[in-house]
């Protein structure tokens, strides 16, 4: 363990501020430009596919903080239409080392913005074979308007992650505020890319604004993140999962969501909206209570996940 707490330090020292974004997008707009002038020759393959419609530019940098995060972690980033993201192959999909769905600043309360994707998920689901982030939160919201550093820190972490793994694509997901007013056990069609029906949520349907986070894995994908950081983001919830795919383990719960609630063994009970696929087994060290929570839905068939397996494939052991 402490080796993996140096390199969360490690990972810390390195995270980008609010800040320096400025000086990241002229970075980005000399590629652009650079780019302009051999756009008559064939361009690299680029590291991270990003759906343009499920983001929104900063408007101080004229990028959004999905875009700006993964260029942080020096990866180069393909923004893309609705069009082009439905022209594109499973075997497109697959160069990339991350899909990145983000948060188009809580604009939409149904799933609107992500539509191209929901509408292919049999074609770039079975794509990511490497590490998957899935959240029901809204951190580009939080990032652009309240220039809240911790949720750039959740954007950043969450793409590292979903990238990291050799030779697999992995894919970063935030459902944004789409499913915040949805009734109980509301089906989420665009996560069927990770299990066919098996991603149900629940929405603050009472309008109680759900800010208490709570952490219940030592995770990557939350390094120098804490119950403190996460929370208080006046609505730092907007949806938590009521059934996900045993694949899946859950890093973060909602204590005052009791919607749909679990019980950890730390002890302490809520709703988890933060889930993640780890693609690389030895990151199974790292869980502390994710595994290990117990809810009315059953899900001690966490405990029996298939391990290593692409999570758009578990469900069909």
């Amino acid at each position: 363990m402490a080796l993996h707490s140096r390199r969360l330090l490690h990972v810390c020292a390195r995270a980008p501020r609010r800040g320096a974004i400025s000086v990241l997008v002229v970075l980005v707009l000399s590629n652009v430009a650079a780019g302009s002038v051999l756009a008559a020759n064939p361009q690299p393959q680029a590291d991270v596919l990003l759906l343009g419609s499920t983001v929104t530019p900063d408007p101080t940098t004229g990028i959004s903080p999905e875009q700006a995060a993964a260029s942080s972690l020096g990866l180069s980033v393909e923004v893309v239409d609705d069009a082009t993201w439905a022209s594109k192959t499973a075997s497109d999909f697959s160069a990339y080392k991350a899909i990145v769905l983000g948060d188009p600043t809580c604009s939409k309360f149904d799933a609107a913005p992500a539509a191209a994707a929901t509408a292919n998920t049999n074609v770039w689901g079975p794509a990511v074979t490497g590490n998957v982030i899935v959240m029901g939160t809204d951190p580009s919201f939080h990032a652009i308007v309240d220039g809240n550093s911790s949720a750039l820190r959740l954007i950043t972490n969450g793409i590292q992650f979903a990238s990291s793994g050799a030779g697999k694509t992995g894919a970063y997901v935030s459902l944004s505020c789409y499913f915040s007013f949805a009734e109980a056990n509301t089906p989420v069609p665009l996560l069927n890319a990770f299990g066919p029906n098996q991603f149900t949520v629940t929405g603050d349907v009472n309008a109680q604004c759900f800010n208490q986070a709570h952490i219940v894995a030592v995770h990557p994908a939350l390094a120098c993140l804490t119950d403190s950081s996460l929370s208080n983001w006046n609505c730092s919830v907007h949806e938590a999962f009521d059934q996900f795919s045993p694949a899946f383990v859950v890093l973060a719960v909602a204590l005052d969501d009791q919607n749909s609630l679990l019980a950890a063994a730390d002890p302490s009970s809520g709703s988890p909206y933060i889930l993640a696929y780890n693609a690389t087994p030895e990151l199974d060290s790292l869980l502390l209570f994710g595994s290990g929570l117990v809810g009315v839905g059953g899900y001690l068939r966490m405990r029996r996940r298939a391990r290593g397996t692409p999570a758009s494939q578990a469900d069909k052991l």
